[in-house]
């Protein structure tokens, strides 16, 4: 049974995060991807939706129709 008040992860847990968290640092970033949408302010996240190209879009459909 493991003891409860260590919060600490297995070391050779802690040694694959280390590894992982690495290669995705060393990983180019997402062409067109800004900011998280959290540090948008609502009117920065109006704007880009409205950057979207809303014409290739299906037509809305009302979900409680059956």
């Amino acid at each position: 049974m493991t003891d409860s008040t260590n919060n600490q992860p297995p070391p050779h847990v802690a040694a694959a995060a280390k590894i992982v968290d690495e290669w995705l640092k060393g990983q180019p970033s997402i062409p067109g991807a800004g900011p998280p949408p959290s540090t948008l302010s609502a009117a920065e996240r109006f704007k880009r939706a409205r950057e979207v190209d809303q014409s290739k879009m299906p037509p809305w459909k009302d979900p409680r129709a059956a």
